[in-house]
């Protein structure tokens, strides 16, 4: 149920908070086991919150917009009272006294904050969790990858235990498991989510995000998480664009003439084709456009050699005092970063620059940009993660420009392949509101 349909069963007495609360925290008990989608379930705190809403509605109160409304935000973000880990083992005795900003955001609308949902080892985005035992499964298709970064927030939302999450998204961490989950995710335009007490990877490329089941549920969920941050000194005031009016026709979309030259599995390659067609039949306008000077590969290694150097400055040397308690892995992803030369960063910085502009460029003449969010569907999780992955989020990543991914089913059984949309600062709402239109031109 969306959460127009939650709050509307609310309002007429057909449930309650608490009933949505608890109903939520047994699915998670019953089902964690196999998805892992959880760091901590705050059992306690979520059933005091879910009984507040409803002593409130019984008396009258005005109550927000998302009361009652289950979610969970992703372990790199603070929690008054509950561990920051960060996905990583030194740091589980980390406990904030206040909320992160996106938090009080969601608790002045009164959502019911269920927890702090799993993530890969210090949020790098290739790596799975610290404990082994902790894998997640995929919980639409069991047996297949859900992705890694902020896969917990993907992964709990695809299995329906809450209509949106919130996760950061540094290096397509929170896009990535969301494709590969099947759900909506949105990185948006750089500075329209405060960070305050959102621990990043990366500051120059880290953003808050959002997941969430369908595109209206993601149109609820930044309404709220969305505005200035005064804790945040990279929080802006981006005006979001005015929403466009209703339908496809003449809507103006760039194919991305790069991306069309990834190596892409068929049934993603089947996705955009069957999009494209479908555009072109609602009346869309799609012309092939270039973003100049882009390679997705060499711009992803670009985002990863600056995410290395930022998160080795942050946390290296606890990482070195930290002995066996950090994977081999983590040292090893992190490494390149904290022994590269000014002059190499320096290139990628530059590189990561000018990725920006061309983009810009590139969306003169159009209302978005449409391209793969991913080249592949979700693997067996016997299967190896493709090296390239990640190099179709990376455009977005670089220029902290707004990126929508979104499912795009090709076949009646097994996991879909999912699009991506990119637009100008403040397209956000707009983007997922053209997804949301594509969408209804399948299931419609």
């Amino acid at each position: 149920m969306t959460i127009a349909a939650l709050t509307r069963a609310m309002e007429a007495g057909r449930t309650t908070a608490l009933d949505l609360t608890r109903s939520a925290l047994a699915d998670i008990a019953h089902h964690d086991g196999r998805l892992r989608a959880f760091a901590l379930c705050d059992t306690e705190g979520a059933l005091a919150q879910a009984a507040a809403v409803d002593e409130g509605r019984s008396k009258g109160a005005t109550l927000g917009p998302l009361a009652g409304i289950p979610v969970a935000v992703s372990d790199s973000v603070d929690v008054a009272g509950l561990p920051t880990a960060e996905g990583t083992a030194p740091w589980r005795g980390r406990i904030p006294a206040r909320d992160a900003g996106v938090v009080g955001r969601l608790r002045r609308a009164g959502a019911v904050v269920l927890g702090k949902l799993a993530m890969s080892e210090a949020g790098w985005p290739d790596l799975p969790p610290a404990d082994p035992g902790r894998r997640g499964d995929n919980a639409r298709w069991p047996g297949h990858q859900p992705g890694t970064g902020a896969m917990g927030a993907a992964i709990a939302v695809a299995a329906g235990q809450m209509p949106f999450a919130v996760a950061g998204d540094a290096l397509g961490g929170l896009r990535l498991p969301a494709a590969l989950c099947g759900v909506w995710a949105l990185a948006p335009s750089q500075g329209l989510i405060g960070r305050s007490g959102v621990h990043p990877l990366s500051w120059t490329l880290d953003r808050p995000g959002l997941v969430a089941a369908n595109a209206r549920d993601l149109l609820s969920g930044l309404a709220i998480v969305a505005g200035p941050d005064a804790d945040d000194p990279f929080s802006t005031e981006v005006a979001l664009l005015p929403l466009r009016r209703a339908g496809l026709p003449g809507l103006r979309l760039g194919l991305v003439a790069e991306a069309q030259g990834a190596t892409l599995a068929a049934p993603v390659a089947r996705a955009l084709e069957s999009a494209v067609q479908r555009l072109a039949g609602q009346g869309a306008l799609l012309t092939t456009v270039s973003v100049a000077g882009w390679d997705p590969a060499t711009l992803r290694q670009a985002a990863d050699l600056v995410a290395g150097a930022e998160a080795g400055a942050r946390f290296g040397s606890e990482i070195d005092r930290a002995g066996p308690m950090v994977s081999e892995a983590l040292r090893a992803a992190l490494a390149p970063g904290r022994r590269v030369s000014g002059e190499r960063l320096a290139g990628a910085l530059r590189r990561i620059a000018l990725a920006r502009p061309a983009t810009l460029w590139a969306l003169s003449d159009c209302d978005a940009l449409l391209l793969p969010a991913v080249p592949m569907t979700a693997p067996r999780q016997s299967q190896p993660a493709r090296a390239d992955g990640r190099d179709l989020l990376a455009l977005a990543s670089a220029t902290g420009l707004p990126s929508l991914i979104f499912p795009w089913p090709v076949t009646s059984s097994g996991p879909p392949a999912s699009l991506q949309l990119i637009g100008p600062p403040g397209s956000d709402a707009r983007l997922i509101a053209l997804a949301g239109a594509m969408a209804r031109t399948v299931a419609g």
